[in-house]
């Protein structure tokens, strides 16, 4: 039986391999020189990888869009602000959910706040042109009460464009008994009929000029006529085509079909 001598070493273990230790952090650390590295590792790339691209302002649906638009309504920028409400009044004449949508994110809200306050005659034509189509029913237009005061200061303005458009409005408004109400106590009715009876050919004004009586004795064109022409109505008696079914060439004989 052979023995070892005393003075020999044990084999070495190889360098990638370590002893296991136990449990521990020193356990699950990577060791040194135990992999070796990917081809490619540590080069940089050679295209710089492109930013995301930004999403057009209001996203992609309607209710971002529309939330968008009326915050847009107040902005500094006047630029900004006609082309929002250009697009609100797009919307709201466009379907019955785009008018909802808008009441839902408060734009006639916005709408009123920016009408009270604003000068420029063509932004108050398309804010006004906006709220028209957003009162579509009781409960929308019931909404737009604190409009009328500004309503009836229209009415009286020297712009006669502006004057019309405000006119649209409250006889749209006025359609509501509450709303109708209201505009009496501000004494507006009077004022509105004025308006209207200068657009007697408007059929958005036809009822505002029924109920004050300015379509009587209406000729055509719009044109008040206090003389009346009647129209004769005909005889029944008198004949003057007694062949309803004239035969339009003499010379051509009917003939029966066979």
């Amino acid at each position: 039986m052979a023995f070892a001598p005393r003075n020999s070493k044990p084999p070495e273990r190889p360098r990638d391999l370590r002893p296991i230790k136990g449990g521990g952090k020193s356990a699950s650390a990577p060791l040194r020189g135990a992999f070796f590295p990917l081809p490619g590792a540590g080069a940089s790339p050679t295209r710089a990888l492109a930013p995301r691209k930004q999403l057009p302002s209001g996203g992609r649906t309607l209710s971002s869009r529309v939330y968008v638009l009326v915050s847009q309504v107040s902005h500094v920028t006047p630029q900004v602000q006609h082309t929002a409400i250009q697009e609100l009044a797009l919307l709201a004449s466009t379907s019955d959910a785009s008018r909802l949508e808008i009441l839902a994110a408060g734009g006639d809200k916005q709408l009123i706040k920016m009408a009270s306050r604003c000068e420029e005659a063509q932004l108050l034509r398309w804010a006004l042109a906006v709220l028209v189509s957003l009162a579509a029913d009781d409960w929308s237009r019931q909404r737009q009460q604190k409009m009328l005061p500004r309503l009836v200061a229209l009415l009286a303005g020297t712009d006669e464009v502006v004057a019309k458009e405000a006119a649209v409005l409250a006889a749209n408004l006025v359609t509501n008994a509450n709303m109708l109400e209201a505009m009496h106590r501000l004494g507006g009715m009077s004022r509105l009929e004025e308006v209207a009876a200068r657009y007697i050919d408007d059929p958005r004004l036809q009822s505002v000029n029924a109920a004050s009586g300015a379509t009587e004795g209406v000729g055509h064109g719009g044109n008040p006529n206090p003389n009346p022409i009647p129209i004769p109505k005909p005889n029944p008696n008198s004949n003057p085509n007694p062949n309803p079914y004239p035969n339009p060439n003499p010379n051509l004989r009917w003939r029966r079909a066979t």
